[in-house]
């Protein structure tokens, strides 16, 4: 069982990954330190339907969702000033935008470490 963790404790997070057991692992791994996981979903579509559909305190995405990069995603997280990382097998890349304008974190993650803070109520 995980610790609960207070700057994850209900606060609602957005996991959108495309490999069913990393985006399973994610949400467990979220859920457990206390935050309420939105999704997961698979596609930058179904990510930006939701996040342009209710208050987001934070999000989780893989750069590359069944192979649409999730730039319009990120855009939109920005723009709503919504704290978020892009998970990613490998490191930061320098020359991808994408990469490099935004946290990365290298699988597996802790959460309570990784996840940059979240707005409060």
């Amino acid at each position: 069982m995980g610790i609960t963790h207070a700057a994850l404790f209900r606060r609602r997070i957005l996991v959108a990954e495309d490999s069913y057991l990393l985006a399973i692992h994610a949400a467990d791994v979220l859920e457990e330190a206390g935050a309420q996981v939105v999704g997961p979903v698979a596609t930058v579509s179904h990510a930006l339907e939701l996040a342009t559909s209710m208050t987001l305190d934070g999000a989780v995405y893989n750069s590359l969702l069944r192979s649409t990069r999730a730039d319009p995603l990120a855009a939109l997280l920005d723009q709503q000033m919504v704290p978020s990382v892009v998970l990613s097998l490998t490191p930061a890349d320098n020359e991808d935008p994408l990469l490099r304008d935004h946290s990365v974190v290298q699988w597996p993650f802790d959460p309570t470490v990784s996840l940059p803070p979240c707005r409060m109520p």
